[in-house]
């Protein structure tokens, strides 16, 4: 039984490094379907949002990793 759980872990591990990265990840795109098309933006807004979305989560993800190693 063991055995299955480390072989799920280092599974887990291969794709998601950071769980609260993912997550946030995951959040803002599902925010994004959700809200963005329903705000009577322009045709070219939505996709900014996102993009800029992805872009702060990438940043703060970077930010905190730099934190942990540093502190």
């Amino acid at each position: 039984m063991r055995a299955l759980e480390l072989i799920r872990d280092e599974l887990w591990g291969l794709f998601v490094d950071d769980g609260v990265f993912a997550g946030a990840i995951v959040v803002w795109l599902a925010v994004a379907w959700r809200v963005l098309p329903h705000l009577g933006l322009p045709d070219w807004m939505p996709a900014l949002l996102l993009f800029a979305g992805l872009g702060a989560i990438l940043v703060s993800g970077a930010l905190r990793e730099t934190r942990k190693r540093d502190g």
